[in-house]
């Protein structure tokens, strides 16, 4: 047989609402901009054999699976293809593996451009090694 606790009353609470602390604040806006960390916005635009893949947000190992998943139903066909970075905010190892394979794809097929890539991500692909791979206008 199935034991039944039978009705179950509690007893009302009562909870003065407490004024925050600076501590408690900082942390409510962190978590917040970490919640924006994991917003990847993507555009595509085709003309023919040419796409432009446009990047709004972070770039991290959470949103690259998605541009992962993309870029692979997406670069058939493709001779000549953009990424447009003039929107994009972070960019993570990740992120630039994404590019790189997107690159060798190209290589056999056509020709891949990045632009609009900001300092800071620019100063990233120089440290690893990618402005002598990638064509950056």
């Amino acid at each position: 047989a199935e034991w039944d606790p039978g009705p179950i009353t509690l007893a009302p609470s009562y909870v003065l609402p407490r004024r925050k602390t600076d501590k408690q604040a900082n942390r409510t806006e962190a978590f917040s901009e970490m919640k924006d960390l994991s917003r990847l916005t993507v555009n595509k635009t085709s003309d023919g054999s040419k796409l432009t893949i446009s990047l709004d947000g972070y770039l991290n190992t959470t949103t690259s699976i998605e541009l992962k998943t993309l870029l692979g139903e997406s670069l058939d066909g493709i001779t000549d293809l953009v990424f447009d970075l003039s929107e994009l905010k972070y960019i993570s190892f990740a992120g630039m593996r994404n590019l790189l394979t997107a690159q060798k794809k190209m290589s056999s097929q056509g020709s891949m451009k990045v632009r609009g890539v900001s300092s800071d991500i620019l100063e990233i692909f120089d440290t690893a090694g990618f402005t002598d791979i990638f064509t950056i206008e």
